[in-house]
């Protein structure tokens, strides 16, 4: 490995918001439906996960504007719109694993 890229690998280990990438995680667990992905939810940001109980998607969006525009596109009554969790997590960008 040349100094350049060993430098680069150590400010990514010492700054991780270079090497993770903030996403927003739908929990759907405790929603009583079923929910299928509509393509409205599509300008909210990149999706890399839309089936299942977990959707993940990564939006430039602030939290609460996401969580709003969200709900607002899928019509929720308020009682659903409780029973949907929202957090924030980050996934590492693949450069770092070598892919």
């Amino acid at each position: 490995m040349s100094i350049f890229g060993a430098k680069n690998f150590v400010k990514k280990i010492i700054f991780p918001e270079n090497t993770h990438e903030q996403v927003y995680v739908v929990n759907l667990d405790n929603l009583s439906k079923e929910l299928s992905f509509v393509k409205g939810l599509k300008p909210l940001g990149k999706w890399y996960i839309t089936n299942g109980k977990h959707w993940i998607c990564h939006s430039e969006l602030s939290f609460e504007d996401f969580q709003g525009n969200f709900l607002n596109i899928l019509g929720f009554s308020k009682e659903d719109a409780q029973s949907i969790e929202f957090t924030i997590d980050y996934l590492p960008f693949c450069e770092i694993l070598g892919l």
